[in-house]
């Protein structure tokens, strides 16, 4: 600021002697000078819009040393190690951006969800379907979820990679198996039993098209012992808890195509849809409901081609737990009660209940 000549007068007091000339006009007050953080943030964005990541990751780096309260700037930084395949420090710098006090609770829920996702590379799964229509003859179908028999299955799912190419394109390790329930109760049925040992990733890591090939272990006498290729694809939002809104949207489809035996191929498809309105239930902590509209079709082409198309009413419920101060949940249990009309196909397996259990850990 400027030296203001009238400012001995205005402090002056009739009490006090007037101040002297010497002291009328202060010497001038430096400007104040800007932090270094300001200099390397703006820098950092330069270089960003340039498209230079690596150089705005440096002065970013840079600023933070200079100082660490940052909030802003640790996210911009993670989320630049994200898209660099270091999801090691994004991490970090996730947390340390969650360890700060002041974040809206949607910005806070979508760090966790960030630090979750990098940090959880090891996944526990089981499920079971009942089918009140089911058939106890079918064999299992090897896609997974069969639309037309009761079954379960475990699988054990590891991503060795923390960083770099095959982390972006969350290439994946596993080991399932699978069993047919018997038509009425939820007897395991010992000849269906079918193991796998596989590897799946990302073609393309922006793309949650996931390719994978899998070994195939007979454990029970109608299991087999082949080679599986497999390729899916999903999309969907309103999976998770929102972090403000007590109800949201929730869409889902998914493709599954899968060919065994490459030298007499069998090939197996199934097609996926939801639509509903997912509510948090309060005073529940992590339950949320959806009600919903879906749709399913299926088909098997082996000794003879097998087709299924159904629709019906839902109700999801998941409750979510396992979460952190850094960390959204990662684990949740689901229950899904569905009605399922049988529209086409020559499966006869015919209309009825089908309930869905399933923990993800």
């Amino acid at each position: 600021p400027m030296a203001r000549p009238d400012l001995p007068d205005m402090l002056a007091s009739p009490s006090l002697p007037a101040p002297t000339a010497a002291a009328a006009v202060p010497a001038a007050i430096p400007a104040p000078v800007p932090p270094a953080s300001f200099a390397l943030n703006s820098r950092g964005y330069q270089a960003l819009a340039q498209g230079d990541r690596a150089a705005a990751i440096g002065y970013f780096t840079q600023s933070l040393a200079d100082d660490p309260g940052q909030s802003l700037i640790q996210r911009q930084l993670g989320f630049l190690h994200r898209a660099a395949g270091q999801n090691t420090q994004a991490a970090a710098a996730f947390r340390a951006a969650l360890a700060m006090d002041g974040l809206e609770p949607d910005v806070r829920h979508a760090l966790g969800r960030e630090v979750a996702d990098i940090e959880d590379r090891v996944d526990l799964s089981s499920y079971a379907i009942y089918r009140a229509e089911a058939l106890s003859t079918r064999d299992i179908n090897l896609l997974g979820a069969s639309l037309a028999q009761s079954q379960g299955g475990v699988e054990a799912a590891w991503r060795p990679w923390a960083d770099g190419r095959l982390a972006a394109r969350r290439a994946t390790l596993y080991g399932r198996l699978l069993w047919g329930f018997a038509d009425d109760r939820l007897d395991i049925v010992g000849r269906s039993a079918q193991a796998g040992i596989g590897v799946r990733a990302r073609p393309v890591a922006a793309v949650n098209l996931v390719a994978g090939i899998e070994r195939l272990i007979a454990v029970g006498g109608d299991a087999r012992d082949d080679w599986m290729a497999r390729l899916s694809y999903s999309a969907g939002a309103g999976y998770d808890a929102a972090p403000i809104e007590a109800a949201w949207w929730h869409w889902h489809v998914y493709g599954d195509l899968a060919l065994i035996d490459p030298g007499r191929p069998d090939i197996l498809g199934a097609l996926e849809g939801r639509l509903g309105r997912a509510v948090r239930l309060a005073g529940l902590g992590g339950l949320v409901a959806t009600p919903f509209l879906g749709a399913n079709a299926a088909f098997e082409d082996a000794f003879e081609t097998t087709t299924l198309v159904e629709a019906g009413p839902g109700l999801w419920l998941r409750y979510w737990f396992n979460a952190d101060r850094f960390a959204t949940p990662r684990s949740a249990l689901d229950l899904r009660l569905e009605y399922r009309f049988e529209l086409a196909g020559d499966s006869s397996a015919g209309s009825g209940l089908v309930l869905t259990f399933a923990l993800v850990y």
